[in-house]
């Protein structure tokens, strides 16, 4: 499923934030106007989502409550009411809310109480075309890497100079008057080498955390949300870098 432009321009000004749905954990993006919604989940072994119009959501909103006759901005209304406080939430998610897997969709079902009657929704989220999945996670990936690549150039630059400098002083005399601020010459083959490798190690354990919860159709342990919450903040944190359009709050 592919998004409409205007659409996918919005989503992007918006950082990943964490959905818990019973043991299942995923990344989303939601946004509602008056008159229509966009859903954009992803448990990082696939995407979903889902953008519906104003005649989707009142041929829907027929079929699933009956007995609810309100203008769609109301329903709309009642439905980012109660998604967002879910978003990045400590709090389990209540059982209103649950997720099931059809064989080309991932459906959302919601179970609350609109005007004192029962309201039913169910978001068909299906999956993401591979232009949205590259938009929203291989070019903001792929741009941050290159962001922080040359900041680290800048830095191990910066430092090549400070121990150029701090030569200079020693050969004309200068001592340290205190030994424990003693450092030892920069190396940066050195520097990569020890990064690298505990960069990597990092990224093993956070995947292997994050796949400790199963797919959400074969049941899920408890994992722990550290790893996962250390990936959403840093993205939204250095999505700053990657568009001049990206205004995203940071955490």
């Amino acid at each position: 499923m592919a998004l409409s432009q205007d659409m996918d321009v919005l989503l992007l000004k918006l950082p990943w934030q964490i959905l818990h749905i019973g043991d299942c954990r995923f990344f989303a993006k939601v946004s509602f106007t008056d008159s229509s919604y966009c859903f954009l989940l992803s448990d990082l072994s696939s995407v979903w989502c889902e953008e519906a119009a104003a005649d989707v959501i009142q041929e829907r909103s027929k079929e699933l409550n009956k007995r609810l006759t309100a203008p769609i901005s109301s329903f709309l209304s009642h439905l980012s009411h109660f998604i967002r406080p879910l978003l990045d939430s400590i709090e389990k998610t209540p059982h209103s809310l649950s997720c099931s897997r059809a064989p080309d969709r991932l459906l959302l079902h919601v179970k609350s109480r609109l005007s004192g009657l029962p309201f039913y929704w169910d978001f068909h989220c299906r999956e993401a075309d591979i232009r949205t999945v590259c938009r929203h996670f291989l070019q903001p990936l792929i741009s941050m890497s290159k962001a922080l690549d040359a900041q680290c150039q800048e830095l191990c630059t910066l430092l090549r100079r400070k121990d150029e400098e701090i030569q200079d002083y020693q050969e004309g005399g200068a001592v340290l008057s205190r030994d424990r601020l003693r450092t030892e010459t920069f190396d940066d083959n050195a520097f990569y080498k020890t990064f690298i490798s505990k960069i990597l190690n990092k990224v093993q354990r956070f995947y292997e955390r994050w796949r400790s919860c199963e797919p959400l159709w074969m049941g899920t342990d408890k994992a722990d949300d550290n790893a996962a919450r250390f990936l959403q903040q840093k993205s939204a944190k250095s999505t700053l870098l990657l568009n001049p359009i990206l205004c995203l709050k940071t955490y």
